[in-house]
C-alpha cells in the first residue's frame, strides 16, 4: 500500500461506517487507505506513475470487493430491491473506472479534483449509499453460500443466524 493511511484509517474506525462483516470492513479500510494515498500524494498528478500505480491497485481492490459483497447478498437473503440498486453500482463503477483509464491513456485533459471526487464517490459514496445496508440484513452468525465465513474461516452451515430484529421490523414497516 502506498501513502499515508492515518486519515483513512481514522475514517474507517468511525462506528457508523462498519457493516459488521469483518472481511468487508477490512476491505473498506483498504479502499479508504488507497483513496487517501491518492488524494494526499503531492507527486500524484494524473499523468504520474504513482497515480497510475495507485489507480491500478484501487481497480483490482474494487473488483475483488464487489465480488465478495455479491457473495454476501446470497447468504444474507437481502431483498431484491436492495440488491438491485447495489448491483447497478457494481456495474457502473467499473465502467467509469475503465473510461477513466482510457481517458488517461489517451492523454485527455482531466481536472485532478474532479477525478478525485469521482473516485471518492466510487468508494466512500458507495459505502454510504449501499454497503451500510448490509448490516440491516446481517445475521448474528453467518456463513457464505459456499460454506465459508466472510473471514474465510470454516464453520458449519448450521451456524447461519437470523437478521436482527431491527431489520425485520424495518422490512414490515411501510
Amino acid at each position: 500500500m502506498i501513502g499515508n493511511t492515518s486519515k483513512s484509517t481514522a475514517l474507517h474506525t468511525h462506528p457508523r461506517l462498519f457493516t459488521g462483516v469483518p472481511s468487508i470492513d477490512e476491505e473498506h479500510a483498504q479502499l479508504f487507505a488507497q483513496f487517501e494515498a491518492l488524494s494526499t500524494a503531492v507527486e500524484a498528478s494524473l499523468d504520474s506513475a504513482i497515480f497510475s500505480e495507485i489507480l491500478s491497485q484501487l481497480g483490482s481492490q474494487i473488483n475483488t470487493h464487489f465480488h465478495n459483497e455479491e457473495r454476501l447478498f446470497k447468504s444474507f437473503a437481502m431483498p431484491e430491491g436492495v440488491v438491485s440498486g447495489h448491483i447497478q453500482d457494481h456495474v457502473a463503477i467499473p465502467e467509469q473506472y475503465a473510461q477513466l483509464n482510457i481517458d488517461l491513456m489517451h492523454g485527455k485533459r482531466l481536472d485532478h479534483s474532479v477525478v478525485l471526487q469521482m473516485i471518492k464517490g466510487w468508494i466512500i459514496g458507495h459505502v454510504v449509499r449501499h454497503d451500510l445496508l448490509i448490516k440491516d440484513y446481517r445475521p448474528a452468525r453467518f456463513v457464505l453460500t459456499d460454506g465459508t465465513m466472510p473471514t474465510n474461516d470454516r464453520e458449519p452451515a448450521s451456524l447461519i443466524g437470523q437478521r436482527s430484529e431491527e431489520a425485520r421490523t424495518q422490512e414490515k414497516t411501510p
